[in-house]
């Protein structure tokens, strides 16, 4: 099975953020809210990285895109894709 718990944990986190963001705007609140895992998801990359390359800082890495490109996996893919999907479908709703 492709989905697992983080992913469906993703999107519910997701969820409760855009939620957050009502007030203000569903919209707002879900980029916010898939921001912060695009984030997340590009910073465990740039780690991997770093890690590979044996630095001990991430400002020794010598491209700082480097997280945007590399490492990406299905499950990685699916950690950013569900809160995607769910703050997508919400905004639509609502």
């Amino acid at each position: 099975m492709i989905l697992n718990k983080s992913h469906l944990q993703h999107g519910l986190y997701a969820f409760v953020l855009q939620v957050m963001f009502y007030p203000v705007s569903l919209v707002i609140g879900g980029v916010f809210a898939c921001s912060v895992f695009l984030g997340r998801e590009i910073c465990q990359h740039e780690w991997k990285e770093a890690r590979r390359l044996r630095l001990t800082s991430l400002k020794e890495l010598p491209n700082p895109f480097v997280g945007v490109y590399k490492h990406w996996t299905i499950d990685s893919i699916l950690d950013v894709a569900i809160p995607v999907v769910v703050c997508s479908i919400v905004a639509l709703i609502l």
